[in-house]
């Protein structure tokens, strides 16, 4: 398809519906190109986040059926698309009832799982991360983004492989607990980092609102102990 002969509607249209319908072999690089032919058409983020609401209703067969695995891969496209404006236009403008659809979603399965809550959050939550792209800071950003919480690189202690990750206002931690309460939130940071690494991941939380403290703090370490080559650059890479 070439960008520049087509209308911004069937241009993101086209994208959209081929990204989530190749899943595993999706790339990057058709979302970022179209973000960069769109800016010289002369749209606004606002435009784009239209352009996307839009795309995603033609997707569906059914109006408002979507899961939360296709949602969840439709919102790393349109971030991907904003790249080029830079990630930070896209908080004011998601659509606070989509955004709150998808959360919606995640509890039904989080509570569908309550038998082995622990575990079975854990479990989501690495399943999530297999639909979202890009390096570290992408997967944060779009945790973010579909109202899951603020999640953001603390540091990269480089000699026991250890990233540490702290988190606010995050999904999971509603009223007061004894206990660290965010499992989704460990199983997407152990399977992003895992991804990234190539390595198997573990994630603790070490500090969590939901238990009084004032912030939440995880800890993703590998699984056989010890440092990781080139973990900084792992992390920031694209995959």
């Amino acid at each position: 398809m070439s960008l520049q002969q087509n209308t911004p509607e069937s241009m993101y249209a086209s994208l959209l519906s081929k990204y989530l319908k190749q899943r595993d072999r999706a790339t990057i690089e058709e979302p970022r190109d179209l973000g960069k032919a769109l800016i010289k058409k002369h749209l606004e983020p606002s435009d784009i986040v239209r352009l996307h609401r839009e795309a995603l209703r033609e997707c569906t067969t059914i109006p408002g059926a979507i899961s939360s695995e296709e949602f969840g891969r439709s919102m790393s496209f349109l971030s991907e698309v904003l790249r080029s404006y830079g990630l930070a236009p896209l908080r004011p403008l998601l659509d606070a009832s989509v955004t709150t659809r998808f959360v919606a979603q995640v509890l039904q399965e989080l509570q569908a799982q309550a038998a082995i809550s622990d575990v079975g959050r854990l479990r989501i939550g690495r399943r999530y991360a297999d639909n979202v792209q890009g390096d570290l800071e992408n997967c944060l950003q779009i945790f973010h983004m579909q109202g899951l919480g603020l999640l953001s690189l603390e540091s990269i202690q480089r000699g026991d492989g250890k990233v540490i990750v702290r988190g606010k206002d995050l999904f999971e931690g509603v009223g007061k607990g004894l206990y660290p309460q965010d499992h989704f939130t460990r199983g997407f940071l152990s399977a992003v980092v895992s991804r990234l690494t190539g390595q198997e991941m573990n994630c603790e939380e070490i500090s969590c609102q939901g238990r009084g403290d004032k912030r939440c703090l995880f800890v993703v370490s590998p699984v056989d102990p010890g440092p990781i080559p080139n973990l900084e650059e792992k992390l920031n890479r694209v995959t």
